[in-house]
């Protein structure tokens, strides 16, 4: 048993010393590689995250194809005496569209036009240029209600007409609810649910603009999944479309 453990206590240390040769090569060439491809390359006090594929030889220009820098810290990086924590730049969400007025729901279905916030640029247009290459999100928030509605909404995008607004067709969003949403005795008269709802609808609109089904004037409709609670007064402060 002891020359079995003998025998393992070597493997490792072998292992160690491999692995300790290979980190020194990569911190004298400027390079820490993970799987195989991703590099995070220092260069000039610069850290750059790059995408790297070898097909092969040694990894020259002429055997692989291009890096291509996916993330970059964009300022040169101080190293401190501790640790230091580098957060990677990443591209500026935009929002593309927006409902731009409070949305009183109503007890049956609730039909929102977004409007495209650039001007100049219809929010066809916007969506079929951000749609291709980002993902885009609908975003819904600061939710208020006089009391609770005692019943979750359903949000479609674009539904056609003549089309029944069902949760298993591919127009259908996500559900949003009013848990939170009722102002407490003696709150702000103003103060509204803190929670913000998130939705990918990359699909979605990728799937609309591949059918040549995107609307020039891009709707959200709201179904109560349910009969509303008589005056509940439900209401939408927030209602996003944006690309990240």
């Amino acid at each position: 048993m002891s020359k079995y453990r003998e025998a393992i206590s070597k493997y490792r240390m072998v292992l160690a010393a491999g692995v300790f040769v290979v980190a020194i090569f990569c911190m004298a060439s400027g390079a820490i590689v993970f799987h195989g491809r991703t590099m995070l390359n220092l260069d000039r006090g610069h850290l750059n995250m790059t995408n790297h594929e070898v097909s092969a030889g040694r990894g020259d220009a002429a055997d692989r194809q291009q890096d291509v820098t996916i993330a970059s810290a964009g300022t040169p990086v101080a190293l401190e005496s501790g640790l230091t924590t580098v957060s990677p730049d990443r591209q500026q969400d935009v929002t593309i569209a927006s409902a731009g007025a409070p949305i009183a729901l109503e007890s049956g279905l609730t039909t929102v036009s977004l409007k495209a916030s650039r001007s100049g640029e219809s929010l066809k247009q916007a969506l079929s240029s951000f749609g291709a290459n980002r993902n885009l999100y609908l975003i819904v928030g600061d939710l208020s209600a006089a009391q609770q509605p005692g019943v979750a909404y359903h949000l479609f995008l674009d539904l056609p007409a003549g089309v029944k607004p069902e949760l298993n067709n591919a127009y259908y969003v996500g559900t949003v609810n009013f848990y939170n949403a009722v102002r407490l005795e003696g709150a702000d008269p103003d103060s509204k649910d803190q929670r913000v709802f998130s939705f990918d609808i990359t699909r979605i609109v990728r799937n609309l603009i591949s059918k040549g089904r995107l609307n020039s004037e891009t709707t959200v409709i709201f179904k109560p999944g349910g009969v509303p609670v008589d005056g509940a007064q439900a209401r939408i402060g927030r209602l996003n479309l944006i690309a990240e």
